[in-house]
């Protein structure tokens, strides 16, 4: 982590258009094995994420599928769709992630939180273009506010640093998973995982992709990071 914080903080410097130009072709590829992978995934998960529909309705009132309006490409905002993991209306007001024994996590929710199922509704989003199979954190528009908010008080020099990796962050589209994920998940803190994010647009080649990939499904698997 400490020589991707040396690499990170060398690389606030540079321009925009510097950073897209290294992987302008490899953006192509990458969009087209989205589509492909996401297409694939959605087909052989279908059963599961009925069942998981289901399983949240018998379990909770409200809907299912949760929405919320995150930071994506370029900084526009967009629609995430994901499993309901909390009972209805028990995040409002409340931005805080939810801790190992959180009481707004329903029992159903635990299960989809520590499988990742929870995720699956994004496979559409990454269809729709919104996102990619790998990326940056979709980070929700409040958690950017009050991270700034809190800055403001505090390190007016952070500030301005944390607002330049936002905008980096967001020169790729965002990923249902990716380094920030693959290394710690919720374990992390949002300068930790804001600095993986950064890293991973700044040195981005299917080559990482590859290797972020392999780390996810470990991570999965024996349910690392895990709250």
């Amino acid at each position: 982590m400490a020589m991707q914080e040396l690499l990170v903080k060398e690389s606030l410097s540079l321009d925009n258009e510097q950073i897209i130009k290294r992987h302008r072709f490899q953006k192509g590829i990458k969009r087209l094995i989205d589509v492909v992978v996401a297409l694939v995934l959605s087909i052989f998960t279908l059963p599961i994420l009925l069942i998981a529909c289901i399983a949240i309705k018998i379990e909770s009132k409200g809907s299912p599928i949760y929405k919320q309006p995150r930071c994506g490409f370029r900084g526009r905002s967009f629609t995430a769709y994901k499993l309901r993991t909390m009972y209805e209306h028990s995040s409002d007001g409340n931005y805080a992630a939810p801790k190992e024994g959180d009481k707004r996590v329903t029992k159903v929710g635990k299960l989809l939180r520590k499988t990742s199922v929870d995720e699956l509704p994004q496979l559409f989003n990454v269809l729709k273009g919104d996102m990619s199979v790998l990326g940056p954190r979709a980070v929700p528009f409040r958690e950017i506010e009050l991270r700034i908010e809190s800055m403001m008080e505090n390190d007016s020099a952070r500030e301005e640093e944390y607002e330049r990796m936002m905008e980096i962050r967001s020169l790729i589209r965002p990923g249902i998973s990716g380094m920030a994920q693959a290394n710690g998940r919720s374990c992390l803190t949002v300068e930790e995982a804001t600095k993986y994010d950064v890293y991973y647009v700044l040195n981005y080649s299917l080559g990482l992709d590859i290797k972020v990939l392999f780390k996810t499904i470990g991570t999965v698997f024996f349910q690392k990071g895990v709250n």
